[in-house]
């Protein structure tokens, strides 16, 4: 599979979005590449999740942003 895959902080830029909005709307979405690490920091764990996205479910998400009222099957 040769598909584009974007970091979260590339798209919020591309769409002038925060980091945090990106990360929310992409964390569920079927197709996307969720990387979790525990950490330990200051003795309090923590989950941190890294998400790679590939064009297509950007492309997807952005339809279904631009246009809430209709669906893109």
């Amino acid at each position: 599979m040769n598909e584009e895959v974007f970091t979260v902080i590339e798209i919020a830029r591309e769409w002038k979005l925060s980091a945090d909005t990106i990360q929310r709307w992409f964390v569920e979405e079927p197709g996307v590449m969720v990387i979790v690490s525990d950490l330990l920091k200051r003795r309090k764990r923590r989950v941190k999740r890294t998400l790679r996205i590939p064009a297509s479910v950007k492309d997807r998400v952005w339809r279904l942003r631009c246009n809430p009222g209709r669906r893109h099957d």
